[in-house]
């Protein structure tokens, strides 16, 4: 068996596979294209597609795709070409993480406390004060102090 993760695509971009080598597999004849994914190799497991020749036998009729018509060279260019638009798309969401955390940090030095509502609170007076705890006293006994 694979060792690469299976998903069964739903949705149109599994957040939790997103940038990972997954085998997918995409219902009602749905090209991942479409989906902005980026498929190395394809293969229609549709009865339509291998029952005349194969009838029942769909793993022999992978095996022979896969075998001899699959070109490994094209596989092996749509990896490196998939390689590089993460890289690329990578690099952009970096910068924009970087710029996010510089902000923010920029807004923490401007005074946490004051950013939190916590200087601009009043201390509570005794009496405004929230209890500890609460006590449960069944009713017509005594109030303890």
């Amino acid at each position: 068996g694979s060792k690469l993760p299976h998903v069964d695509s739903k949705s149109p971009i599994p957040s939790d596979n997103y940038g990972r080598l997954v085998i997918s597999k995409s219902p009602n004849a749905i090209n991942p294209l479409v989906w902005g994914h980026s498929p190395l190799l394809a293969i229609d497991i549709w009865e339509h597609a291998y029952y005349l020749d194969y009838e029942n036998r769909r793993a022999e009729y992978v095996s022979e795709i896969l075998e001899k018509l699959v070109s490994w060279e094209m596989v092996e260019s749509r990896l490196r070409k998939a390689v590089l638009r993460a890289i690329e798309r990578d690099g952009h969401s970096s910068a924009k993480q970087r710029r996010k955390q510089l902000l923010s940090q920029a807004k923490g030095r401007d005074g946490d406390a004051s950013t939190s509502g916590e200087a601009r609170r009043r201390p509570r007076s005794k009496d405004q004060q929230a209890p500890s705890s609460v006590t449960m006293v069944p009713a017509g006994e005594p109030v303890p102090n």
